[in-house]
Parts: C-alpha cells; sequence; structure tokens
C-alpha cells in the first residue's frame, strides 16, 4: 500500500528527451546511452592519465551495495546504494535447518544392530583416511551393498549423513539434546548459556552450536546520495531500512521535475525531494528487490517489478499493472512517436505499451530477461545473449529489419544514436547501421559484459574488463585510447554531463573530466 508522506502541488511536464538536460535516469536522457551535449572530449589521453576531479567514498557497491548507477542532474550528482550492513542482536536460535545441515540429522529409529554397525564403520580408519568425493563414493558403496532396497528413505538419510560426516559427528546423545532445542528462542546470551550448562555439553560440542548460533543480522540500508558535482561534497544522505536480499538492488534513480524516484530492496519505490532527500512518499510493488531502473513521464512512474507497473508521480498510488512487461532486470524506456509517448520494455518480451491506460499496442519476441530495448527513432534494438535484433517500429507494429549472431553479450544493452547502434561486449564491439542490421564495423572485444556503453562527441565510453574503460571513435571502431586502474564496477553504467564522466567502482564515485583543452 503506498504512504503517501507529504502532499505536493504543481504540475508535471511532459516528457522531452532535450528538455531534460544532464544525465537524469539510467542511459541518459535518451535512455539510450547517448549524450547530446555539445561539448568537446578528449580524443587522446593525456600523459599523466585521465584528470580525476574528485572521488566519493566509502560508497560500496557489489554484494555490498548493489549495482545501481550514478545520474547527474541541475550540477548535482544522485547515486542509490543498497548498503548491506550487520548489527548485533540479543536472541539466540537454533535453527533445525542448520542443525541439520551443520552438526547432524537427528535420530531415527533405526534397529539397535545396524545403529550400532553404522556407529562403528563412522569411526573406522579405513573411512576417515578418505576425504571429500572419495569419502562420499565409498559410503555410496558401503550402502548399496549393505542396506536393503526397501529401507526407509529418513533411515538411509541419516545412515548417510552420519558416515559422510565420520568421527567428526557429534555423539549421539548430544546430537540428541541439541535436536530437542530446535528453533527454540532464547532470550538472550545469558539463557543460551544456562542451556549449555544444563544440556552438560562438553566444550567442544558446545562449540559446535555455538558456531551455528548466529549473533548478529544483515539488514539493508536503502540510501540515496546527494553530491555536489563541481566539487563531490556531500549536499545529503537519505536511508530507509529494508531487508537484505541477495545481491542487493542495482537500480538506477530518475531524476525529474525536483523529484528523484529510486527503488530498492524487498519491493520497495520511493520518492524524495531532490533539493532536501526529505521522503514524500513509498509504495511497495512486490517482495524482491528491484534491479529495474524507473522511467517517468506526466506525472506517472514506470518501472518493471515482475511486470510493467505505473505508480502516480504525487501519491505512489498503483494505477495498472501489465503482464506482457514482465521482466526485474530489464528497464523500461520511454518512445516518442510525434506528439504521443509509449513505454517500450524488454524482458520476456519487446512490447509496446500505452502510458496511460497500460493498454499493450504489440508484442514480440526479442531480447532476454536481463536486457533493455535500445531506441533511436523509429528503430529499436534489443541484444539476445549472441546478437542482437532491429525493429523497425509504429505505435501498431513491430517489424524485423535485422538478425544477427554477432556481437556477444551477457546481460548490457545496446547504446544508440542518430540512426545506429552499438554492441560493447567481451567478444567484440559493433557498430551497427540501424536501417537493416549491416556491421559496419567489428573490432575485437575486451569490454565487460553486463554493462553498457555511452556516448557523446562521436566517442563510445565502454567499461573494459578488470574495471578500465576503452574510448573508440564511434563511426570507425578505431580505439582512441584506453585507461586500465579505474575500478569500474561491473554492470553498472557511466554517467556524463557537462564532460564529465561519473564511474562507480566497487567502493567509491569518481569523476573524471573528459573536456577537450582543460
Amino acid at each position: 500500500m503506498s504512504q503517501p508522506i507529504m502532499a505536493v502541488a504543481g504540475l508535471f511536464l511532459a516528457f522531452n528527451t532535450v528538455a531534460w538536460g544532464g544525465w537524469p535516469g539510467w542511459r541518459g536522457p535518451h535512455g539510450n546511452g547517448s549524450q547530446p551535449e555539445a561539448v568537446p572530449l578528449l580524443s587522446v589521453l593525456p600523459e599523466d592519465g585521465l584528470p580525476l576531479l574528485w572521488k566519493h567514498a566509502p560508497l560500496p557497491g557489489d554484494k555490498a551495495g548493489g549495482f545501481g548507477s550514478p545520474v547527474i542532474k541541475d550540477g548535482r550528482v544522485y547515486q542509490f546504494i543498497a548498503w548491506r550492513k550487520n548489527r548485533a542482536i540479543a536472541e539466540r536460535r537454533l535453527a533445525r535447518r542448520e542443525i541439520e545441515r551443520r552438526l547432524g540429522r537427528a535420530a531415527t529409529d533405526l534397529p539397535a544392530e545396524l545403529l550400532a554397525t553404522v556407529e562403528l564403520i563412522r569411526c573406522s580408519g579405513e573411512l576417515n583416511e578418505l576425504r571429500g568425493r572419495q569419502r562420499n563414493d565409498w559410503v555410496s558403496a558401503w550402502m548399496k551393498e549393505n542396506l536393503e532396497e526397501g529401507i526407509d528413505g529418513n533411515h538411509r538419510r541419516f545412515i548417510e549423513d552420519r558416515l559422510r560426516r565420520g568421527a567428526d559427528a557429534l555423539e549421539l546423545p548430544v546430537l540428541e539434546k541439541i535436536h530437542a532445542v530446535a528453533d527454540t528462542r532464547f532470550s538472550d546470551e545469558a539463557a543460551f548459556s544456562a542451556w549449555i550448562m544444563e544440556a552438560e555439553l562438553d566444550e567442544a560440542s558446545a562449540a559446535a552450536v555455538r558456531g551455528i548460533v548466529p549473533t548478529s543480522e544483515e539488514y539493508a540500508d536503502d540510501t540515496v546520495v546527494s553530491i555536489e558535482l563541481e566539487s563531490g561534497k556531500t549536499i545529503w544522505s537519505s536511508s530507509f531500512e529494508n531487508q537484505a536480499t541477495g545481491w542487493g538492488a542495482s537500480t538506477t534513480p530518475f531524476v525529474a521535475d525536483g523529484r528523484i524516484f529510486a527503488a530498492g530492496a524487498a519491493g520497495a519505490v520511493y520518492c524524495l525531494n531532490a533539493e532536501d532527500g526529505k521522503l514524500l512518499w513509498q509504495t511497495s510493488v512486490g517482495n524482491r528487490e528491484i534491479n529495474s531502473s524507473p522511467v517517468y513521464y506526466d506525472g506517472r512512474v514506470f518501472i518493471q517489478a515482475g511486470e510493467l507497473t505505473a505508480l502516480d508521480a504525487v501519491t505512489g498510488e498503483v494505477l495498472w499493472r501489465n503482464r506482457d512487461g514482465r521482466g526485474n532486470n530489464a528497464s523500461p524506456v520511454l518512445w516518442r512517436r510525434g506528439d504521443d509517448v509509449y513505454i517500450l520494455t524488454g524482458g520476456a518480451n519487446l512490447a509496446c505499451i500505452e502510458p496511460v491506460s497500460g493498454e499493450t499496442r504489440w508484442k514480440v519476441s526479442g531480447g532476454h530477461n536481463d536486457v533493455t530495448p535500445t531506441v533511436t527513432g523509429d528503430l529499436v534494438a534489443v541484444q539476445k545473449g549472441s546478437g542482437f535484433q532491429i525493429y523497425r517500429i509504429s505505435p501498431d507494429e513491430a517489424i524485423e529489419v535485422g538478425d544477427s549472431a554477432e556481437g556477444k553479450t551477457r546481460g548490457g544493452s545496446m547504446t544508440a544514436h542518430d540512426g545506429r547502434f552499438y554492441v560493447s561486449g567481451a567478444a567484440a564491439a559493433l557498430g551497427i547501421n540501424g536501417a537493416d542490421g549491416t556491421v559496419l564495423w567489428n573490432v575485437k572485444g575486451s569490454e565487460e559484459e553486463f554493462s553498457c556503453a555511452v556516448i557523446a562527441d562521436g566517442k563510445l565510453i565502454s567499461p573494459a574488463r578488470r574495471g578500465g574503460l576503452t574510448v573508440l571513435d564511434a563511426a570507425s571502431g578505431e580505439t582512441l585510447y584506453t585507461v586500465s586502474g579505474v575500478g569500474a564496477l561491473r554492470c553498472t553504467t557511466p554517467a556524463l554531463a557537462q564532460g564529465r564522466l561519473l564511474v562507480r567502482t566497487g567502493n567509491a564515485l569518481h569523476c573524471y573530466d573528459l573536456r577537450a583543452g582543460q
């Protein structure tokens, strides 16, 4: 349910890719990785390397903070972090699942003679001289030879567990005491220690039990940081506690009309005041982490959270959902045709959807679950793992004009500008004529397969393997220069505005000066 925090008055401006300016969302003002600003960029790498203007840290990434990319608007940088943290907990709990996984299965009503045999074999020198796969193979062979085919499944699993643990297994009386309190919640360390004393566990058994009981818990602070573009100084930081899920949410915010729209862990979507970071509303659109990045148009926010979901930008209310826009890792993009704007989605399908009604205009097969469509004019392209597809689109249909097996990538989306598409991947970097899918140039690639390139001033700037950057001439594919040692975080996309390139690393945000003649 939506939770409006405060009422906000004012009209929203109609979408215009040029009017947005800066780099307001994932892959820039056009949503295709292109930057239209007429700022000449470096064609040759300076002798002392790419000028670093500032570094903002700490700003954890990867599993500690997700893979969201920076955005730039009105002289400010905004970065979302799924900031994974730990805190101490008082409660102690012996979870049954952890007992079975790490200490051993509970004893069954196994016939006494068979149980005695199992325990004898478990402690034998022949078994305990073996390790890993050799021990497992020995156990499997022994069970096949010595157990009757109709033996109860629980008995079989118990025997296999005891034998695989060998002499390191806890003694059965000790294991029985531990299983007797499975899933019990002790109020604090003192209560837990009192039970250990009462159970008369020896030192080794007590240590084994303590080793499976958590004394802290993980949580995530969904955090948005506002940074001054010129200096790298923090303007404000806002955090909202949430669940620690998987690798952490990898969403990139969208900034429009003085607001920031961001998505986080466990299906949370936030709207913040861009000036001071105050929460305007928070809405839940599911129960899992969100890796899709939102876009905004005409008073609505769109995001793929299992399915394409439209939210009221003032209140956070869910307006509609559309299953044709299925996906969790791909992001919606805006496509203008004359005076009309449509939402294009990738993932399970390539679909064109009405922004107001949520009705599907058309859908075709294309791409895979991690890939976002890339648009230039009336052409849209999608990566399909090994290769790409290009369609010429109208509000009524999508006609395939290109299909190629060139340009392998594992999750990166294509870049586009002025009727051309670009692929940056480990196998190759490609320049493609969008009209018919002809590959104009193909150079051996060394680019990061989950990131997206950006294009400006005729230069294709691509995150490379091992955290570097590669800058190519977009017309010819010629390598202009490479930059090593940047530490660019995989799966993220740089942001570019006013000649400043923002690159997220594993623990910081770097701002480089790409302006020529500086």
